[in-house]
């Protein structure tokens, strides 16, 4: 039973991120030309659906932590930040995330109720819960090591490097000047994408 939870607590947590990670994508797509569609696509409601699927996944990976009889996690851990026995930083990290990506998918339920700069402002959170999560599965995943594993965190960073250059890019698209224009997005970009690089060399070195 301790191999299956293990496994599926792993598995949930991946998939997860990968879905995070294409929410992501799909929503700095949606702030470019075309909007709720791109190249014919509708991303949209793929990015809709993508935030839900992803959540139910996140849940998945939480409750079986619960019941996995090998890292054995008490609700108190599972619920309050940096007081779990494993790793109790980059777990404290993780519980933030959580909570973010909540938010974020409160805010999508009661969409029509909220003011549009604080549906906003909620909807922003999912940067923040997304480099709180990057880092969580980066340090405290036991797969980390694996070089799929390592090639899928890098390439998740470079697109999301190279998305959020160019949504800076459009926010700056009347200026001029190419340093004012590229700056902002490629150095935001760039330490993420160095964030990324600096916590794998300290799982693989």
């Amino acid at each position: 039973m301790a191999h299956v939870t293990s496994y599926l607590v792993r598995a949930a947590g991946i998939t997860a991120y990968l879905l995070l990670f294409a929410t992501v994508a799909t929503g700095l797509l949606l702030s470019g030309p075309g909007g709720a569609w791109w190249k014919g696509m509708p991303v949209l409601a793929l990015h809709r659906f993508l935030t839900w699927l992803m959540g139910a996944f996140l849940a998945v990976h939480v409750l079986v932590l619960l019941i996995d009889s090998y890292l054995r996690f008490s609700v108190v851990e599972v619920l309050v930040p940096f007081t779990a026995a494993y790793e109790p930083f980059w777990t404290g990290i993780g519980v933030l995330a959580v909570y973010l990506l909540a938010l974020v998918l409160y805010s999508t339920v009661v969409r029509r109720e909220l003011h549009n700069l604080l549906w906003y402002g909620l909807h922003l959170l999912s940067y923040p819960a997304f480099v709180f999560t990057t880092a969580h599965g980066i340090k405290d995943g036991s797969d980390t090591r694996s070089p799929w594993l390592l090639l899928l965190y890098v390439a998740c960073a470079a697109v999301t490097t190279a998305l959020l250059a160019l949504r800076f890019t459009r926010l700056t698209v009347g200026t001029q000047h190419q340093v004012r224009r590229w700056g902002a997005g490629v150095l935001v970009g760039g330490v993420f994408f160095a964030m990324v690089l600096v916590l794998l060399g300290t799982r693989v070195g």
